[in-house]
């Protein structure tokens, strides 16, 4: 396994959670891409200052990072060695964005510490259920050119279902329980 590892995948596909037990089980630190870019109100960082802070977020050794911003992508193809793809279809991200919008705004959670979803989440023209839905071919398409255009010695995988990525998770753990 590698120790600079960007998890992605289309949002609802469970990037996040992947991510950080991965970091746990790899004993490596986490950075959420979104904690960095959304400020209170769901207010995005200037794209400078957000290259910045990701700059400096992924500036050590051994850390597990999810996101797939644009925006930042070529300073994180610098520093990875490890790229994990969660490439799921619609079947599986449609009821997991929905699910987890809904309980979002029902039990109020709060998004990074300072933000919370709310109904009018549906009926905004950025509405992250159409949106994700509407990405799910787009990531697939970007994803699969990182992948082929990646250095030979990189680490890929490619997970296409929860059970793989979970399988995989829990093989990971028990071998670093071994050591």
């Amino acid at each position: 396994m590698g120790r600079r590892i960007n998890v992605r995948g289309v949002s609802g596909s469970g990037k996040s959670t992947f991510a950080k037990r991965l970091a746990g089980i790899l004993d490596y630190e986490y950075v959420e891409f979104d904690a960095i870019n959304w400020q209170p109100g769901m207010v995005p960082l200037p794209d400078e200052e957000f290259r910045n802070q990701v700059r400096h977020a992924i500036s050590e050794e051994d850390w597990v990072a999810d996101g797939n911003y644009g925006s930042v992508r070529d300073i994180v193809m610098g520093r990875i060695d490890t790229l994990i793809w969660l490439d799921y279809g619609y079947r599986i991200v449609g009821p997991r964005i929905i699910g987890r919008t809904i309980r979002r705004i029902v039990k109020r959670e709060l998004l990074w510490g300072h933000s919370r979803e709310g109904f009018k989440t549906f009926f905004h023209r950025e509405n992250i259920i159409l949106w994700s839905l509407t990405r799910v071919r787009k990531y697939q398409k970007m994803v699969g050119e990182t992948f082929a255009s990646m250095p030979a010695e990189s680490i890929r995988i490619k997970f296409s279902a929860p059970a793989e990525a979970e399988a995989w998770l829990q093989a990971l753990e028990a071998e670093m329980k071994r050591t």
